[in-house]
């Protein structure tokens, strides 16, 4: 079928996977990392590691979501547009999808009382960073970069995949238990 012709192969997915990885799970370490000083006064060290645990799984979840949602848009787009340039323009989506992630978790944490507005620009901005992503990976530079970055970033595979698995594993067994 033409759909899984267009699908790029593993290692331009893991590549792109990576980058997400690198984003999602560092900006949870750092909260976490954050956070921590304040829960070693009122939590035990099990109920921290739970914590963690479900972070990891909401990352995984997060991370798969964001590479889906990617792949979907590289089935449904003409070829050249994206396929053929899977990883740069897939890591520029995810650098600049994750960066106003970051933005908006950090002005949702500010603000606090939910607003719609963030969301509508959260729409526009996804339109606005898939285009950019598209014309800016014609850029040989831009495009060595990324791809030089996402090789770089497979190192995170390695770390984060064990660590999501253990911690599904975790979470499984702490909901049956319960």
């Amino acid at each position: 079928m033409v759909i899984f012709k267009k699908i790029p192969n593993w290692s331009d997915i893991a590549s792109v996977y990576a980058i997400e990885v690198f984003i999602v799970y560092g900006w949870t370490i750092y909260w976490f990392i954050w956070k921590l000083s304040s829960w070693v006064y009122y939590l035990n060290y099990k109920e921290i590691l739970v914590i963690g645990a479900y972070s990891a799984v909401v990352n995984l979840f997060e991370s798969l979501l964001l590479l889906f949602v990617q792949l979907a848009i590289t089935v449904l787009l003409p070829r050249p547009w994206f396929s053929d340039r899977f990883v740069s323009t897939g890591g520029l989506i995810s650098v600049l999808l994750g960066g106003y992630f970051i933005y908006f978790s950090s002005l949702s944490e500010e603000a606090g009382s939910f607003s719609y507005t963030p969301l509508i620009q959260a729409v526009i901005f996804f339109g606005g960073a898939i285009g950019l992503s598209i014309l800016i990976s014609r850029v040989r530079v831009v495009s060595s970069l990324i791809a030089s970055f996402a090789d770089r970033a497979k190192i995170f595979l390695y770390l984060s995949l064990p660590i999501s698995a253990l911690s599904v594993f975790v979470v499984i067994v702490r909901n049956l238990v319960k």
